[in-house]
């Protein structure tokens, strides 16, 4: 039997009796001369380089001496272990062109770290390395940290790609658009970073797949909005892009008259006189009319009138005798005018008028 003791940079850690018959140190004894090793660890710290020098007792002056070759430099060292992240996400991410991004890592029990893939060289136990101006494509970032015993590596990748886009227009224009009824009109749309379109309507003429690039004719399109979308994709995004139209009835409008004779015994005796009504139908509201009057001498006049009915009668016109004050044939038709612009002539209506001499008694 022999004390022993071990010393860590000169510090005491363990001690004891070594012999062959401890459960606790392992022993290989051959002819007489025994040797024997200890677990240290959990006794000195890891990842530190320490000096270990194991000493026996001189049993006869009880002096400590350095067992022979056990003076020794060392250290323990636990796995290494790392973590890269881009925008402190793990895995792969999705941005869009130019893209900007940061790698951030931490590593432990690291000695060193080294980059690969798409960055390269020697990097700190721990960082961030920020990035700006990426164009397309696929990068993928991997960082390798190593100790005396392993290494250990982790990856992110980053794909910068082009998002879709797509522009779709009636006519040339973006909308919407009035046209009158039945409307035509052309459809064209260009696409970007797409790689496959489809059509879609309010009232369902236009529907399924189509180019990424392209026109599509409409005609004979009724009256209502109608709106138009295309949406285009590519693995990564979807864009959409809608126009509407809309398409109303023509104007259109109608002229009557109360009295297509009138057989009077005076120009002036108040009773009867004309009356005339119209109806406008179809543009959009609201409706300008001018009436317009032209008498048996060719004598033009004309009255506004608005809505979608109207009359003139002797009160409204501001003559009792309205339509009665020559001989002759007298004609009457509407100017119509909507919001949007459309004009109508209504078909002229006629009315004749005579009269009879009134005589005074002898």
């Amino acid at each position: 039997d022999i004390n022993y003791r071990i010393l860590v940079d000169g510090n005491l850690v363990a001690n004891g009796v070594a012999n062959q018959y401890r459960a606790d140190l392992t022993g290989t004894c051959t002819g007489g001369t025994c040797g024997y090793s200890q677990d240290l660890w959990g006794l000195i710290s890891p990842n530190v380089q320490h000096t270990v020098r194991v000493q026996g007792q001189n049993p006869y002056n009880s002096s400590w001496f350095d067992l022979s070759g056990t003076n020794r430099t060392i250290r323990c060292s636990l796995p290494p272990s790392v973590d890269l992240k881009a925008n402190n996400q793990d895995g792969t991410i999705r941005l869009t062109s130019p893209a900007q991004y940061l790698l951030s890592w931490t590593s432990s029990n690291a000695d060193t770290c080294t980059a690969s893939g798409s960055w390269a060289g020697t990097k700190g136990q721990s960082g961030s390395t920020n990035y700006t101006g990426i164009t397309t494509g696929s990068y993928t970032y991997t960082l390798t940290c190593s100790n005396p015993i392993g290494s250990a590596s982790d990856s992110v990748t980053v794909i910068v790609y082009n998002p879709p886009a797509v522009d779709l227009k009636v006519n040339n224009t973006d909308g919407p658009l009035t046209l009158i009824s039945p409307a035509s009109f052309t459809l064209s749309w260009i696409s970007r970073d797409a790689t496959n379109c489809s059509a879609d309507s309010s009232n369902g003429s236009w529907v399924g797949n189509v180019v990424i690039a392209g026109n599509q004719p409409m005609s004979g399109v009724p009256t209502g909005t109608h709106t138009y979308t295309i949406t285009c994709s590519n693995q990564y995004e979807t864009a959409s892009d809608s126009v509407t139209v809309i398409v109303i009835a023509p104007l259109r409008g109608t002229i009557a008259v109360t009295y297509a004779r009138l057989l009077l015994f005076a120009p002036s005796l108040d009773q009867p006189a004309q009356t005339l009504t119209g109806e406008v139908t179809g543009g959009v509201p609201p409706y300008s009319i001018l009436v317009r009057v032209r008498a048996p001498s060719g004598a033009q006049f004309s009255l506004n009138r608005n809505g979608s009915t109207w009359s003139v009668t002797p009160e409204n016109s501001g003559d009792l005798n309205f339509g009665t004050t020559e001989e002759g044939i007298w004609t009457a038709w509407a100017d119509l005018t909507d919001d949007f612009g459309q004009t109508y002539r209504t078909p002229s209506v006629v009315w004749e008028v005579a009269w009879h001499p009134v005589h005074g008694r002898p």
